[in-house]
């Protein structure tokens, strides 16, 4: 057999080659045994002999799942937020502005929302920031509805001029400021979700939902006639 190395009694991390191997579809297989107690077999190309690849394993899969564990212990001893609400709101921050998957994506990262790297990267940074939620009626909101999730003192922010956008809010008080701060361009013009429910007669709260939660276009949120068996 061309190029045969006998790979028995070598060592790979947690791995001890026995002296069985076996071949099969022109592949080579060496029985090893694990640290942890387990046998698997294991193909040639993973048991190099020469300078360490990168894809070289290193045990029969246990040695990844303590990598994990411990990694888990790690952030839970950081912060020990990791069960928290706070904790919970920065994980959904940032899917909804980084995951194309996930359902809300196209409010947010999809329109161009996203989260500053000082944030993105660290929950102590976000936390340091924001500090505990006042309430369970609070949530986070940006004061800026058309601007991102920014903390306004990482260089990403300085380098923008980005000002810490977000606060802790009620749901009437999250209303309140879509009202005021949510802009609308229609027909070349640009105004305030209350100025086009003035101007439109519809509540502002139906102009909001027609286009953030039923993903209407402009035109139709601002003209679509109001039917009686239509609710926000």
């Amino acid at each position: 057999m061309p190029n045969f190395i006998n790979r028995t009694g070598l060592r790979f991390g947690k791995l001890l080659v026995s002296d069985q191997y076996k071949s099969e579809n022109k592949n080579i297989f060496w029985l090893c045994y694990c640290d942890c107690g387990t046998q698997k077999w294991i193909r040639t190309g993973k048991l190099c002999t020469s300078s360490p690849k990168k894809n070289q394993i290193k045990s029969c899969g246990c040695f990844t799942r303590e990598l994990n564990s411990i990694r888990m212990k790690k952030e839970k001893t950081i912060h020990g937020l990791s069960a928290s609400a706070e904790y919970n709101i920065w994980t959904k921050i940032k899917q909804r502005c980084a995951n194309p998957n996930d359902k809300s994506y196209f409010r947010y990262g999809g329109r161009g929302i996203f989260v500053c790297k000082r944030w993105l990267n660290s929950f102590e940074a976000f936390y340091s920031d924001m500090k505990d939620r006042p309430s369970k009626k609070h949530s986070i909101e940006r004061i800026n509805n058309n601007s991102g999730y920014t903390c306004g003192k990482c260089d990403e922010c300085l380098s923008n001029g980005y000002k810490q956008n977000c606060d802790w809010k009620t749901a009437k008080e999250q209303a309140n400021n879509r009202r005021s701060n949510y802009l609308i361009t229609f027909n070349n013009r640009t105004q305030t979700l209350a100025q086009w429910s003035i101007e439109t007669g519809l509540f502002s709260s139906t102009i909001w939902h027609r286009i953030e939660i039923y993903n209407w276009s402009i035109e139709k949120s601002l003209t679509e006639h109001l039917h009686i068996n239509q609710y926000d």
